[in-house]
């Protein structure tokens, strides 16, 4: 089966000179009605982060280790990445192209969810060295990805969607830095759990990523004639691999 991109612009729609357009504020106000059941998500999400940092802190205030500050940290950053998230999906800059059918958003919000499936496996028996490393990891990841939607900024989407073309900064190394550091970020949370099947839930992650990129890419090589060269210089996810 053959998934395509197409182009959805407004007949009305100008150049702004910044790569994007200037649609109609009903389009803009459509596109920030759309992200609305994603902010409450977030927004839900980082309260119950606070929550627990809240807690962490309390329950490690007479005993502090170096795993236990970054512990702590590592749930803060997770909240701020989310916070950032909601901010920039309310004030992105309305799609050019985004992917058709059901289909490539049904993947998305299943590679946001694999999340949950941890829940069902549950926490590993402590192990200091292990779970030092799952939360260096976790934080180098949540950092980098914090730092690549920074950079991202207004092109933000949630779905297979085409805003800007952004190439510079992290983008010059590879065509998805924030999918990288999500996973990342996510390979060290999922370490925290109980092994094999903590890393069954991260492959299914990866996959449902790779699968997203990939629709990704074909709605902005529809979208943005320049992407094609882009793509062709640039490695898809990690330097000199792939």
């Amino acid at each position: 089966m053959t998934w395509h991109a197409a182009s959805h612009l407004d007949p009305g729609d100008e150049p702004d000179g910044t790569g994007a357009r200037m649609c109609r504020w009903p389009d803009r106000a459509r596109d920030r009605l759309a992200a609305l059941p994603f902010v409450a998500f977030a927004a839900f999400a980082t309260v119950g982060l606070v929550r627990l940092a809240r807690d962490e802190a309390f329950s490690f205030r007479h005993a502090v280790t170096l795993s236990s500050g970054i512990e702590v940290l590592n749930t803060i950053l997770l909240a701020a990445f989310l916070v950032l998230q909601a901010i920039l999906a309310l004030i992105r800059v309305p799609p050019q192209g985004r992917a058709v059918g059901v289909v490539p958003r049904l993947v998305a919000v299943a590679s946001m969810a694999c999340g949950f499936l941890l829940l069902a496996v549950g926490r590993t028996a402590p192990d200091v060295p292990r779970n030092l490393v799952a939360l260096i990891l976790s934080v180098i990841g949540t950092c980098g990805a914090i730092a690549t939607l920074i950079w991202l900024g207004r092109a933000f989407s949630i779905f297979p969607q085409a805003r800007q073309l952004v190439t510079a900064g992290p983008y010059r190394l590879v065509r998805h830095p924030l999918y990288l550091m999500e996973s990342v970020g996510f390979l060290g949370i999922c370490l925290q759990f109980q092994l094999p099947w903590s890393l069954a839930v991260f492959l299914v992650s990866l996959g449902l990523q790779l699968t997203r990129i990939g629709f990704e890419e074909d709605v902005l090589v529809h979208t943005f004639p320049a992407y094609a060269a882009y793509r062709q210089r640039t490695w898809r996810l990690l330097p000199l691999l792939y």
